[in-house]
């Protein structure tokens, strides 16, 4: 299907560009007494990078991978691929986008596949007829979508956030201190909790399904991306400071004692174990096992570090996407211990 071009466009995805540069300009990795090297690990063998494949030129923006171990890539320009756990090469599916700009992706748990656009707003997959539909947000600039296990949608956008408690057919602005942030992140906890990470405003926190916004202890920082494991403790990372904790719902927020070795933060990913690994701009991805307090550097085999997004598979291996379209996959299962 052929997109229709806007002529205003260019000049939102020159926006995207240049704020995503600035807030990543800071690529140096710094060693410290909570960092393992593998370049002087005796045997750095066992967590390995293989390379997958190149899909697109343009970079991997978000990876999902649903319960049938199929794999999706969402790209900054060509749309979304696909491949089958028993496929050998992927597959554009872009049947119904109007924007093949892909900025977010979010499986359901009824799984089903939500894609977040800059200038059409968010779309859901329909299985059946192999389609895109679009959900009409007031916002179409959509930058994160999460969905609860009531199949409530939660839409952040340029002009805040909005809700939809009817899979996607009416929308309502979260009204308040939302309203004047651009929100980059959404996270939902085990029991329904929502959090939003901002673009200059911290991370605020809703006990209530979205109707009030609560400020928390994080109130001026830029918030990248915000994971939750599975003792629903928080993740958030940051543009510019690496990366903060919280294990009271949200309420505060610290620094692990751990120093990740990339201040510039692209994705955060939590396993079965409750590892955390960090994809980072430039550095690769780091592992730690003990909530960020000892970091462990994963770059055997990863060719191209400037890593996006992070995913885990069926059989928990983990999927990197890369800012020149690559995507590696490990050859070790990360739900097994290693020292």
């Amino acid at each position: 299907m052929t997109n229709p071009r806007r002529p205003w466009r260019p000049l939102l995805l020159v926006f995207f560009s240049l704020l995503f540069f600035f807030a990543c300009a800071d690529r140096t990795s710094v060693m410290s007494d909570n960092m393992e090297d593998p370049d002087n690990d005796p045997d750095p063998t066992d967590f390995r990078w293989v390379f997958d494949a190149r899909p697109t030129t343009s970079e991997i923006t978000e990876i999902i991978v649903d319960s049938d171990n199929t794999i999706y890539a969402g790209t900054s320009a060509d749309g979304i691929f696909v491949k089958g756990e028993s496929d050998s090469v992927w597959t554009e599916m872009n049947d119904g986008l109007f924007d093949t700009s892909i900025i977010s992706m979010t499986l359901a748990q009824n799984n089903t596949l939500y894609a977040g656009t800059p200038t059409q707003g968010l779309y859901r997959y329909d299985r059946v007829a192999q389609v895109w539909r679009n959900l009409i947000v007031p916002d179409p600039a959509i930058w994160d979508v999460a969905v609860n296990s009531s199949g409530h949608i939660f839409a952040t956008t340029f002009s805040g956030a909005f809700r939809s408690l009817d899979s996607g057919e009416n929308w309502t602005k979260m009204e308040g201190v939302l309203d004047s942030l651009i929100v980059f992140s959404m996270a939902i906890d085990s029991e329904g909790n929502l959090f939003a990470g901002t673009n200059r405003g911290g991370i605020y926190r809703s006990l209530d399904n979205g109707t009030s916004w609560l400020a928390t202890s994080i109130n001026e920082l830029a918030i990248r991306d915000i994971i939750v494991d599975s003792a629903n403790r928080l993740f958030a990372a940051t543009f510019a400071t690496g990366i903060l904790i919280s294990e009271d719902t949200g309420q505060t927020w610290e620094a692990p004692s751990g120093n990740s070795g990339s201040t510039a933060i692209n994705q955060l990913a939590v396993n079965s174990l409750d590892y955390i690994f960090m994809g980072g701009q430039g550095s690769g991805v780091f592992r730690s096992q003990d909530n960020g307090n000892n970091w462990r550097i994963e770059n055997s085999g990863l060719d191209d570090r400037d890593v996006n997004a992070l995913a885990f598979d069926a059989d928990h291996h983990l999927i990197a996407g890369t800012s020149s379209g690559n995507i590696f996959i490990t050859n070790y299962r990360t739900n097994m211990s290693q020292q």
